[in-house]
């Protein structure tokens, strides 16, 4: 098909491409990007428009309608598929957009024998490779040596890693400066570096680095199928124009049928253990590192620099493990752990245990993360795929959901499941109640027990609930002696709440305030208060509402920032109307970017009727932002009264103004406190709560096979 100028002048348009290579984490920087604040990176992270004769006859404006309907306003506007990085068809009609600013292009490239392994035992789960990786290999070479290639591109195993020629071809139609070539063991080894490569190419403020913050679940699916049958069936209408496929794409909505395609490849998907590698891949990888010698010397001479990362790679498989060195052996007491969260979301138990599997895969064990249901407004995080669509909390809810749990919980596919929460709790314990698992069950709780539960009769359920489990986690001793008190008779260990450190370390607090202040627009004698959580009773928000409203009157030029949704935003808006505040209140909304606001802000209030050792708050002192918290859960735990912010004696509205007063009025106080803060942040790291978590888990599952001490009751 001849290249044609496609009008660009639609202020969707896509400024940046990720091309490829296929297997060289594409899906890892792609769904990093989308935490970034300016950047909008398509919700399908694979279109394929540009390889598609086909797709493209449909216009420039089916394929914005479908994957940037909402990217007018982002400086940058990206998406990204692999496939791209062989296709000429692709290169030349990406380099015919011309959009304002100019096109600019990623590649992402990895060590060539260990990127055609990955290739090879993708298609052996796919169960469309039937050979071994060694005879696969020599086949190609012995090909490639008579100028022939595979005419399937996802066999050309090693063919995919000579990059140097399609790079150059990309260079060739795109300005040199425009073609950014990222070599993915080196971004995992130094991951903020980089990221600030990255934005320094793209010409856009990225902020602090958001790789670390990319769970297992944002990458590739790589286990084995499902339901082979309906990949084959979806497989057959590759690369056909077939009439009926094509009259429903152009009834449904654009790009309907590309979601609906991969969320059902990614539901066939099962998770897969990463096994060592067999002594005959050792022996094909040598044979292709050989292979290889002179493709590595001619990229090094085309990007002007040595790769020394693939002189001696240390991890076969080269999983990113989003920023952290992916080079880690599994041990011999490697665990395949399940992590049940309530919602689809990045709050509170749901960041716990997202970041807690991500350092147990540090740790060489295999984890997934499942959400039971969406978040509270019905939408999901990216990657964390909710078990069912509606958001509801009851007893339907909970048998439905436990129904479709239950062969998890009861199967062999893992050695432990940790219910985070609650909700999350009963829902697993209603599972693991029909019948005897292999998988031993941990329930990690977040918060005391209501009074309501001691007064109401509710007592015998979540006795009931308790002994389902073999351990508990609990943050502070009192929800210890809460569980004694239900007769649970297992392990509990006190582990306490934790972060990763990584996004906060980077943030300077003179740059973060202004922006923060110029984002909402107020002067540099404006003093930033901050409240961050969910807007919900149990977070009481109006409280804070109240305090800045009384700060302000007692003199003092105060702002206060909400960041966080919820049913109560429409209440909370109807109170900074009647007190008069309208103009010292803004609502930020959700912010995936929170270590901004938190670096932005002189103090932050934490204003609860319930926590357990409040995440925000170990997030606040992260950032070198004192707190102001009524005395609530295990607050005391976190922030030191005097030290690194202020514990109220009691739950006072008064006491709260005149601390919060205090502390704005007097600087040196509140910057000491905050160095205080980082400092003493470093005791609640997501790494050395991992480590606890592993010890507990490997020495309990140790003793599976036992009669337990602690018999479920059935």
């Amino acid at each position: 098909m001849p290249t044609r100028i496609i009008d660009a002048r639609d202020p969707r348009t896509p400024n940046l491409f990720i091309a490829g290579a296929p297997k060289a984490g594409t899906t890892f920087l792609h769904h990093a990007l989308r935490l970034a604040p300016g950047v909008f990176m398509s919700d399908i992270k694979e279109p394929g428009y540009f390889l598609s004769e086909r797709d493209m006859r449909r216009g420039l404006g089916y394929y914005l309608d479908a994957y940037f309907a909402h990217a007018a306003g982002s400086a940058i506007r990206g998406e990204s598929t692999p496939w791209y990085l062989y296709s000429d068809l692709a290169r030349r009609s990406i380099a015919a957009l011309h959009p304002p600013g100019g096109t600019r292009v990623v590649v992402l490239v990895r060590n060539p024998a260990r990127r055609a392994l990955s290739m090879y035992r993708d298609q052996v789960r796919l169960r469309r490779e039937h050979r071994s990786f060694s005879d696969a290999i020599e086949a190609e070479i012995r090909e490639l040596d008579r100028g022939c290639v595979a005419p399937d591109v996802r066999r050309r195993y090693v063919w995919g890693g000579l990059y140097t020629d399609h790079i150059q071809a990309w260079r060739r139609d795109f300005d040199t400066s425009r073609v950014h070539v990222v070599v993915l063991e080196e971004l995992i080894a130094a991951p903020v570096k980089g990221w600030q490569d990255l934005g320094e190419f793209l010409g856009h403020a990225l902020g602090p680095s958001r790789l670390e913050d990319v769970s297992g679940r944002d990458r590739n699916p790589r286990g084995d199928l499902r339901w082979p049958g309906v990949d084959t069936f979806l497989r057959s209408f590759e690369g056909k124009e077939q009439f009926a496929v094509e009259a429903v794409k152009r009834v449904l909505p654009p790009g309907t049928h590309r979601r609906v395609l991969q969320s059902i490849a990614r539901l066939n998907r099962r998770s897969a253990d990463e096994e060592e590698i067999a002594n005959e891949h050792r022996d094909a990888l040598s044979t292709l590192d050989a292979y290889y010698v002179d493709e590595i010397a001619a990229l090094e001479r085309e990007l002007d620099r040595p790769i020394d990362a693939w002189r001696a790679d240390p991890n076969p498989e080269g999983t990113a493990r989003t920023g952290r060195s992916s080079g880690v052996q599994p041990t011999s007491d490697r665990l395949r752990v399940l992590h049940v969260v309530s919602r689809s979301h990045r709050r509170g138990a749901e960041l716990v245990a997202i970041e807690l599997a991500d350092e147990l895969d540090g740790l060489g064990h295999a984890n997934e993360v499942l959400a039971l249901g969406p978040s509270t407004d019905g939408g999901q995080e990216t990657g964390l795929v909710p078990l069912v669509g509606s958001p509801g909390v009851g007893l339907r809810e909970l048998v439905t959901r436990a129904y479709r749990i239950r062969g998890l919980v009861l199967g062999d596919r893992f050695d432990v499941v940790i219910a985070h929460g609650g909700w999350a709790a009963q829902v697993v314990a209603v599972a693991a109640a029909s019948g005897r698992g292999r998988a031993v069950l941990a329930w990690q709780r977040i918060l005391n027990f209501p009074p309501q539960l001691w007064r109401r009769g509710r007592r015998p359920w979540w006795r009931l609930v308790s002994r389902q489990f073999d351990a508990a986690v609990t943050l502070t001793e009192e929800m210890e002696q809460e569980l004694r008190d239900l007769h649970f008779e297992g392990p509990i260990w006190t582990i306490p709440n934790a972060r990763k450190p990584d996004r906060f370390a980077v943030i300077d607090r003179h740059d973060e305030a202004a922006r923060l202040r110029a984002e909402v627009g107020v002067g540099p004698d404006t003093r930033l208060i901050g409240f961050v959580g969910h807007l919900v009773t149990q977070k009481r928000p109006d409280r804070a509402v109240a305090c800045v409203a009384s700060v302000v009157r007692s003199g003092v030029d105060a702002h206060l920032v909400l960041a966080g949704e919820g049913p109560l935003h429409p209440v909370l808006e109807a109170q900074v109307a009647q007190l008069g505040v309208v103009e010292r209140v803004t609502f930020l909304g959700h912010r995936s970017d929170i270590e901004r606001v938190l670096g932005g802000v002189e103090l932050l209030l934490l204003t609860s009727d319930a926590e357990g050792i409040p995440g925000v708050a170990i997030e606040s002192l992260m950032a070198g932002c004192p707190v102001v918290s009524y005395p609530v859960g295990g607050v005391a735990k976190v922030v030191d009264d005097g030290t690194t912010g202020v514990v109220l004696s009691r739950p006072d509205a008064a006491l709260m103004s005149r601390a919060v007063v205090s502390l704005l009025t007097d600087d040196a106080r509140r910057l000491a406190m905050g160095d205080a803060g980082r400092r003493a942040s470093t005791r609640f790291t997501s790494a050395s709560t991992a480590k606890l978590y592993e010890d507990g888990l490997v020495e309990l599952v140790s003793t599976q096979n036992r009669p337990r001490r602690w018999p479920r009751r059935r």
